[in-house]
């Protein structure tokens, strides 16, 4: 009897080997420490924003054309790595964004709600529309739901870049304004908030966060705010007129932000991780006008903080 225990035991682990070699091998271009962490917070790049539902990763893609200049597509994937090949737009075009689509941030609740830029007849970011969806594959399209402000106000000549996300039952919808100041075009960022997810009113502190006088001179745009016990974090973007660079900014109450200066030069944020205070930041490095790649960085916030 205690033969074929043994003779059980060792087959057992026999198993177990094969099966940790295999492992070992499918998973041998991962890093782990890049890959697997307790929470998973994506926040936007450049031209995808990503959310996961029901292990199912979804990518939302602006595609640059020529009829739309600009319009929305997808992708997905089981693994976050082997993505589909990219869908038709998703958005049928009406006249408030009948030259593009761009910029989508989703949320998912009882219903798919997507946020996205919507580019007039007359080529401006006019404003910023909301589509729905109960599946995430067929849209149909609320319509605009946040416009750019008056003449001589922050956000006057555009609004676009939206960012949401919800908290304690408030919809935080962030997003890029522009206006002129010194014969250039300026943008800072700027909050809305709802109650329902469709109505939105525009905050009197607007704007939050301000381009400064170096590497942010003459851009910031939001990411995607994350939070760590009390405090929120957004790494947000900069451009001073020649580089594109990533930034940090906190706060309490999403209200009132602070910079703790760049991160990571030449480069836009594109999705994090996060596990406590260590963030890993996939970015995307510009290496000439027609070519990037993307990165990897790790960082501890505890120590960015307390320099």
């Amino acid at each position: 009897m205690i033969k074929i225990i043994l003779i059980l035991l060792l087959i057992i682990l026999i198993i177990f080997l094969i099966a940790l070699l295999f492992a070992i091998w499918l998973f041998k271009d991962f890093k782990f420490d890049e890959y697997f962490h307790k929470d998973l917070f994506l926040l936007p790049d450049c031209n995808f924003r990503s959310i996961v539902k029901n292990s199912i990763f979804h990518i939302f893609e602006e595609v640059s054309g020529e009829d739309p200049i600009w319009y929305i597509a997808k992708r997905t994937s089981l693994d976050g790595i082997h993505f589909s090949d990219r869908s038709e737009s998703l958005l049928e075009r009406s006249d408030f964004d009948r030259c593009g689509q761009a910029d989508p941030t989703v949320i998912i609740e009882n219903i798919w709600r997507m946020y996205f830029d919507a580019l007039t007849e007359d080529h401006v970011w006019d404003r910023i529309g909301l589509a729905l969806s109960t599946n995430g594959e067929s849209w149909v399209k609320y319509g605009p739901i946040l416009r750019r402000g008056g003449n001589g106000s922050w956000d006057d000549k555009s609004i676009h870049h939206p960012v949401i996300i919800k908290h304690e039952d408030i919809y935080y919808l962030f997003y890029s304004g522009s206006s002129h100041r010194d014969k250039h075009i300026i943008r800072s960022i700027g909050l809305a908030t709802s109650k329902d997810g469709i109505h939105f009113i525009k905050h009197l502190k607007n704007p939050l966060l301000i381009p400064g006088p170096d590497w942010d001179k003459n851009y910031v745009r939001p990411s995607r705010p994350f939070q760590i016990n009390d405090l929120w974090y957004m790494l947000y973007w900069g451009y001073n007129g020649k580089y594109r660079s990533i930034g940090l900014a906190t706060s309490n109450d999403l209200i009132t932000w602070t910079k703790w200066g760049k991160l990571i030069e030449n480069a836009t944020a594109s999705d994090v991780i996060v596990e406590w205070d260590d963030i890993g930041v996939w970015y995307t490095v510009f290496t000439s006008p027609n070519k990037n790649s993307l990165n990897y960085k790790n960082f501890n916030l505890s120590q960015i903080l307390k320099k």
